[in-house]
């Protein structure tokens, strides 16, 4: 499994998401709990503006991991482009007590939702 993943970090490195996203699910196969290949494998999602792919591995990551800092931070961003606000604010806020911190035009955006 690590070696499929450092394979999918190259291909995601290279711009190449295809390759990353069949490289990360080569590794989730034979290791369903590597949580760092659910986080990159929604990052290469993210990255093709597939949100609901994105979501569904952060949220797999979550699952894990709960206080995946990283994850809870991109989750309020996917979330967002999905103009799923109240998803948005409840990760967002999540990512901002674990310590990550969140750009300050996601959180201006949000404001409106509160």
């Amino acid at each position: 499994p690590r070696a499929y993943y450092n394979l999918g970090n190259i291909y995601s490195d290279e711009e190449k998401m295809e390759q990353a996203i069949e490289s990360y699910r080569q590794s989730i196969g034979l290791d369903p709990g590597f949580i760092d290949t659910y986080y990159n494998c929604g990052n290469a999602y993210f990255k093709l503006g597939n949100m609901p792919e994105a979501i569904a591995l952060y949220e797999k990551a979550l699952e894990i991991a709960p206080g995946h800092a990283s994850a809870h931070k991109n989750l309020a961003i996917a979330h967002f482009n999905e103009k799923n606000f109240e998803r948005a604010i409840e990760h967002c806020d999540r990512a901002t007590e674990l310590g990550t911190p969140i750009q300050p035009a996601l959180i201006e955006a949000l404001k409106p939702y509160r």
